[in-house]
This record gives C-alpha cells, sequence and structure tokens, in this order.
C-alpha cells in the first residue's frame, strides 16, 4: 500500500489529541511495572536498574519500536488509521505475516503480564483455600492463573470502543501514578528534612513539586474531557 503523502498530513494536533495520545503512552508505559518484580529472580538484581540497566535498555528499545510503528502506521494509513494497526491489515501475505507475529509476540507474553497479579494474589488465595496437599496447592494455582487471563479477556470482549477506555485509563490512573503521588508523597516524606537544610533547595525541591503536581492535575482535567468527547461521537 502507498503512504499517504506528508503534506497531507497535519503537522500539529489539537489539546485533545495530544491528551488522549499521552493517556495511550502512559498506559503503555505502565506496563513495565509487570517485569519490575522480576527483579528478585534476576541473579543480579542490580542490573535491573541505573542507566546502562535492564529496565532503561529495554524501555528504550521498546519506545523506538513504538515510535517506527505509530509514524510509519500513520504515514500509511492517515486518518483511516483504527484503534489497533491490525484491523487495518488485510489478508495479503504481507499482511498475515504481520497478523502472525502480532499473535506469536501475544501469546508468547501475554501470560507473563499476569505474573505480579498472581504472585499478590496468591497468598491470600492459598491462606483462604489452600491446604496441606501440595497436588491442592498446584491445581489452585493454575486455577487462579486461567481465571486472571479468562477474566482480562472476557474484560476485553465485553467493553465497547476498548480503543478509547485505554486513553481513560491512561490519562487518569497512569497520570496520577507518574506525575501527581509521586511529588506529593515526596513532599511530605521529605519536607521536614529539606527544612532543616539549605532553604534554596527547599524552594526548588517544593516548586518543582508543585509544578508536577500541577501539571498532572491538568492533563487529568483535559484528558477525561477529551475522552469522554471521544466516546460521545463513537455513541451517535
Amino acid at each position: 500500500m502507498e503512504h499517504v503523502p506528508m503534506s497531507y498530513l497535519p503537522a500539529v494536533t489539537s489539546i485533545e489529541g495530544v491528551t488522549l495520545a499521552a493517556g495511550s503512552v502512559i498506559y503503555a508505559y505502565s506496563a513495565q511495572g509487570v517485569v519490575l518484580p522480576l527483579e528478585n529472580k534476576m541473579r543480579k538484581p542490580n542490573d535491573m536498574l541505573g542507566f546502562f540497566g535492564v529496565i532503561s535498555i529495554s524501555v528504550s528499545f521498546i519506545s523506538a519500536v513504538y515510535v517506527t510503528t505509530g509514524f510509519l502506521s500513520y504515514l500509511t494509513y492517515g486518518d483511516y488509521l483504527k484503534g489497533s494497526i491490525t484491523l487495518n491489515l488485510t489478508n495479503t501475505p504481507l499482511d498475515f505475516s504481520v497478523k502472525g507475529m502480532l499473535l506469536l509476540m501475544t501469546y508468547c507474553g501475554y501470560l507473563i503480564q499476569h505474573y505480579p497479579v498472581v504472585e499478590m494474589l496468591w497468598p491470600y488465595v492459598q491462606k483462604r483455600f489452600g491446604g496441606d496437599k501440595e497436588c491442592t496447592n498446584l491445581m489452585l494455582d493454575y486455577a487462579l492463573r486461567y481465571t486472571v487471563v479468562v477474566m482480562s479477556f472476557a474484560l476485553a470482549y465485553a467493553i465497547p470502543n476498548f480503543k478509547d477506555i485505554i486513553p481513560f485509563v491512561g490519562i487518569t490512573a497512569g497520570m496520577m501514578l507518574a506525575l501527581f503521588f509521586p511529588p506529593l508523597l515526596e513532599t511530605v516524606v521529605f519536607l521536614e528534612r529539606w527544612r532543616k537544610g539549605c532553604t534554596v533547595i527547599l524552594i526548588y525541591n517544593v516548586s518543582l513539586n508543585i509544578f508536577y503536581i500541577t501539571l498532572g492535575v491538568l492533563f487529568v482535567m483535559v484528558g477525561i474531557y477529551s475522552d469522554y468527547r471521544a466516546l460521545s461521537d463513537h455513541n451517535r
């Protein structure tokens, strides 16, 4: 398929488009939390963090892949690009091979994404329903894993306009976790220490945290309004 000439595409989108895109991006980056529990399972846990750590390198690589895929997809389909690139692909050999690779990627990585959820729920489930027999606990463990996976599939299938729900979750919960709660908690925890130190550092840290909190609140407010309008347009 031929690409859309770049001169036909808008160079800058609206504020609503920016907030919806920010919600999708924040939602995607929130998924990095699923690999954090793996730090305790690593042979060298210290390699997880740092400038050249596992998180930094992997997130940078995935970001490059996301940006390239999004740019080329929009360049190809323009405003006709749907919520998922797979919905635009045809059954030609090339497009079908892309679908197959995406299916394989989802199959290999989908269960790993539920690892933190299972790890958090398993102690409670084992204490509540488990027994002394190893076979019983093993069956209960598999039942919990199957339940979590099936519930996620059911929610994705049952919720209409799911592509509009993703930015909503990202712009609310994701943005609050990224820009609101971290500076707020840092201020609450370290305010007394900053007061005992240099006044310039106190003013700098408090001002920076207030800026982040304000930015997060603005993103949430504009994002909720933009997503509400997008959902309303789909329901007309």
